[in-house]
C-alpha cells in the first residue's frame, strides 16, 4: 500500500539530545558544577574540583592531597511551542548531578569526574506540541488529498514526551612541567540514551463520518543508545596575577541504533517513524561536537578577580549523517567578578552570551536551542580549612524565535520560547 504521508516532524523528536541546556552549542553542554552558575566563567578555574571539567591543568594550583567535590543543579524550565497561534507548554523541571575526584602529589595529579557533557532532563508536553501538530496536519492533508474530500479535520489528544541522558566518565592526569606551566590529558568514555513518546489522533469531519472514517490515531514510542569515546587535553600559563586555561574536547562518535517500541497509525500497517527512518536496529550517528575553550583570570587585588572566557563548538565537523549542513559553529564569550569579603566568604556574579548556531526552521521543537543571555551570581563559604559549600542562582533570557513551516503542506507559523531559572549547590571536601 502506498504510504500517506511525507516525511513528518515527529521523527526529529529522536534528535532530543539536550533537553535543558542552560548554555552551549547544539548538543553540547556546560553547566556541569556550582561555580559555573554563580560565574559561567570557569575556563581558567583553579580554585575547585570543577576545574576538572573546565580547565583540567588548572587543578596543579591545588593543594596535595585527596579531594571530592559534588554539585547538584535544579532547573525550572518552561519550554513554549505556538502553532498558529495555538500554545503548547511544558515546564518539567531537571534535576543534575556531577561528581568530581582529584588525587593530588606535587608535581602530578590524576582526576575523575562524572557529569553529563549533553542531555541531562527531559520534557513533558500533556496536550502535545508543534512535533504533534504539524505531523497531525501532515497526515490529515494527505489523507484529504487521496480520498479527494475533506474527510479529517481536527486532532485530538496530542501528547509527547522525550528525555536524553547523556552520562561522561573521565579519567585523566594532569602534570607540572614547571611554576608558569601544566598540562593534562584525560578520556572521556560517553553512553547516551535518548527516549521519546509521541502521539495524537485524528478526528473525521462530519463529510468523513457520513463516509464512514474513523478516528485514526498515531503512536511512536521509541529509544535510541549510543556510546563512544573522547580525549581531552588542557594546558595552564601561570603569569602571576594572571592566569590562563585552554582545553580540547575531540569529536565523541556517537553511532545510535534505534528500538521501535510501537509505530502505528491505526487502519494503516505502518507508522510515523518508517517515514523518517526509525526502524528498528537502524542507525544512525550523531556526535558531540569538538571544542575548544580559553578562560583568562585576572588578580586585580587579593580581594577581586576578574575572569573572561570564549569557548567554540565546532559544530559544523560533526558528523551528523547530514544534518550538520543546516548549523553553523557555535560559541559562548563570558564575564565575571569574584569579590572576596573575608577569609570564610566569596560572592561573585557573572554574564554569558550564547550564540547556538542554528536557525529557527532547524531547532528541535521540544527543547529548541536558542541564543542566549545569562546572569549568574551566588557565594562560596569556606566552613574549615577542608569544607567549602558554594550556591548559586541563575536566570537565562533566550531570544524567541519564530517562522513559517511548510513540511506539512500547509503554511503554519511555528513559534519557540523558553525561560530557564536554575538554582546549584555543590560540597567540596579535602580528606
Amino acid at each position: 500500500m502506498k504510504k500517506v504521508y511525507p516525511v513528518l516532524c515527529v521523527a526529529c523528536l529522536i534528535m532530543i539530545s539536550s533537553p535543558y541546556i542552560l548554555a552551549g552549542g547544539v548538543d553540547n553542554r556546560s553547566n556541569y558544577s556550582g561555580e559555573y552558575v554563580r560565574t559561567f566563567t570557569r575556563n581558567a578555574a583553579t580554585d575547585s574540583l570543577d576545574a576538572i571539567a573546565y580547565n583540567p591543568a588548572g587543578v596543579m594550583k591545588m593543594a596535595d592531597g585527596l579531594h571530592g567535590n559534588l554539585s547538584i543543579h535544579y532547573v525550572l524550565k518552561e519550554y513554549t511551542n505556538s502553532v498558529d497561534g495555538i500554545v503548547f507548554k511544558q515546564d518539567t523541571p531537571s534535576f543534575v548531578p556531577a561528581l568530581f575526584g582529584l588525587y593530588k602529589n606535587e608535581r602530578w595529579a590524576g582526576i575523575f569526574s562524572f557529569t553529563m557533557p549533553a542531555g541531562g532532563g527531559e520534557v513533558d508536553y500533556e496536550n502535545g506540541n508543534a512535533t504533534t501538530r504539524i505531523s497531525a496536519i501532515g497526515l490529515r492533508n494527505r489523507l484529504n488529498q487521496l480520498a479527494g474530500a475533506a474527510f479529517y479535520g481536527d486532532t485530538a489528544d496530542e501528547e509527547l514526551k522525550a528525555k536524553g541522558f547523556y552520562y561522561g566518565l573521565t579519567l585523566g592526569g594532569a602534570y607540572k612541567i614547571n611554576e608558569a606551566l601544566s598540562v593534562s590529558i584525560a578520556g572521556r568514555y560517553i553512553d547516551a540514551t535518548k527516549k521519546g513518546r509521541a502521539t495524537f489522533e485524528l478526528l473525521p469531519t462530519p463529510l468523513g463520518v457520513l463516509a464512514g472514517q474513523p478516528v485514526r490515531t498515531a503512536v511512536l514510542d521509541q529509544e535510541d543508545h549510543a556510546n563512544g569515546f573522547g580525549v581531552i587535553l588542557g594546558l595552564g600559563i601561570d603569569l602571576d596575577p594572571v592566569y590562563i586555561g585552554m582545553k580540547y574536547e575531540t569529536e565523541t562518535e556517537l553511532d545510535f541504533k534505534y528500538k521501535v517500541k510501537q509505530d502505528t497509525i491505526s487502519g494503516f500497517p505502518y507508522g510515523l517513524g518508517q517515514a523518517g527512518g526509525i526502524i528498528n536496529g537502524a542507525k544512525h550517528e550523531r556526535n558531540l561536537p569538538a571544542l575548544f575553550s580559553i578562560g583568562l583570570a585576572y588578580s586585580v587585588c587579593p580581594k577581586l578577580k576578574i575572569d573572561t572566557g570564549l569557548v567554540y563548538y565546532f559544530q559544523k565537523d560533526a558528523d551528523w549523517d547530514g544534518e550538520e549542513q543546516y548549523v553553523k559553529d557555535g560559541w559562548e564569550t563570558s564575564i565575571s567578578m569574584e569579590y572576596r569579603f573575608n577569609n570564610n566568604l566569596k560572592g561573585s556574579i557573572g554574564y554569558l552570551h550564547t550564540k547556538t548556531g542554528i536557525d529557527a526552521q532547524h531547532a528541535l521543537k521540544e527543547a529548541p536551542e536558542l541564543d542566549a543571555d545569562s546572569f549568574g551570581g551566588g557565594i562560596v563559604y569556606q566552613v574549615n580549612k577542608t569544607l567549602k559549600i558554594d550556591l548559586g542562582a541563575a536566570i537565562v533570557d533566550y531570544k524567541g524565535k519564530s517562522y513559517i513551516d511548510t513540511s506539512s503542506g500547509s503554511a503554519v507559523l511555528i513559534g519557540l520560547k523558553k525561560e530557564v531559572v536554575m538554582f546549584s549547590a555543590g560540597v567540596q571536601y579535602r580528606f
